[in-house]
């Protein structure tokens, strides 16, 4: 489910970016860990955060963060390269980490940091459970962890990353999910949250962005969103998740350049050693449908060929990709028809 996506989306980057002025971990060498930490995970330099959560685990196992920082990296490095998840490793994580974090809040109930840590493990185990498909362990867990959130906004009204989390949170649960009662309709109070948080914080300005681009690309105000996403590529030049919105909202708006894009996004991947070849195939097809509707028949059956040709693809790799492979056949097959 698409809000699964989004919800999770926003999780990985609501935690990337922390706020340097009253929300700085107090202890400073664990804050630098962090920062230095995040900072790889969005330059995809998964290895280097890797090391950098092993330490912050071994010198610090009295907290909670290594080990939902070593589940986050690992979740979102398998789903950056379109891995089937381990999930009982990142379920022990979790949920140890989230034990520690009921100890802490059992010593101090109104600890700004301990609510904050129990936030984001519930963030993360949503994200976790969203890629596995598990959609309202998913939901449940990130209802708990918007909780705490605002938990931390009643301590801290100035801790502005909540009012990001939360309002990402409000748009997507009620687009989704406002025909059951007791849920109410708070996309306009998302947005407006949203905002309040990419305005007044500091490290959360990227994952506002990032949470803004596709809630204007669902809102159909593309270019919006290729702002958004244009202004973050311009210090992330080789974040997938940015290329991924902005070739999608450019599909709308200039198909020539969503196909940039892609193409952009596709040699990222291809540069990934030993990619299963899952968002390769996915991507050539976005490509070639939009050639497609460009009238560019040459090149869209040519892509279509290039995807039906690959062979060797791992059994989980062409089970998922079934759906997609169909679609490919349908297009050659009507562009050979014309």
């Amino acid at each position: 489910m698409k809000f699964f996506f989004l919800l999770a989306t926003s999780f990985i980057f609501f935690l990337f970016f922390k706020n340097m002025d009253a929300q700085v971990y107090p202890d400073s060498k664990v804050d630098q860990y962090i920062k230095t930490g995040i900072e790889k995970i969005i330059k995809q330099e998964y290895s280097s955060a890797e090391e950098i959560f092993n330490k912050l685990e071994s010198e610090y196992p009295q907290l909670p963060l290594g080990k939902i920082y070593l589940a986050a990296l690992y979740v979102t490095k398998q789903k950056d390269y379109a891995e089937i998840i381990n999930e009982d490793y990142v379920e022990k994580l979790l949920n140890n980490a989230l034990k520690m974090c009921d100890n802490l809040l059992k010593k101090d109930k109104n600890n700004l940091w301990y609510n904050y840590f129990k936030a984001v493990g519930e963030g993360y185990y949503s994200f976790f459970k969203t890629e596995v498909g598990s959609y309202l362990s998913a939901f449940s867990r990130s209802g708990t962890s918007v909780d705490y959130y605002e938990k931390c906004l009643e301590i801290d009204t100035n801790f502005y990353e909540a009012y990001v989390g939360i309002g990402t949170y409000n748009y997507w649960k009620s687009k989704y999910f406002d025909w059951i009662p007791f849920v109410s309709n708070d996309r306009l109070l998302g947005i407006k949250q949203l905002k309040i948080g990419a305005a007044n914080a500091n490290y959360s300005k990227y994952f506002a962005k990032n949470s803004l681009m596709w809630i204007y690309i669902d809102k159909e105000n593309f270019k919006s969103a290729i702002t958004a996403a244009e202004n973050a590529l311009k210090y992330y030049p080789n974040n997938r998740m940015f290329l991924w919105g902005v070739a999608r909202a450019y599909e709308d708006v200039n198909k020539k350049k969503a196909i940039e894009y892609y193409y952009t996004l596709l040699e990222s991947i291809m540069n990934i050693p030993n990619h299963n070849r899952y968002f390769e195939i996915e991507i050539k097809h976005k490509i070639a449908k939009q050639y497609f509707e460009l009238g560019n028949n040459e090149e869209a059956l040519k892509l279509c060929n290039e995807i039906l040709s690959i062979k060797g693809l791992k059994k989980d790799v062409k089970e998922r990709l079934e759906d997609r492979l169909d679609e490919v056949e349908d297009l050659r097959d009507e562009i050979l028809d014309n």
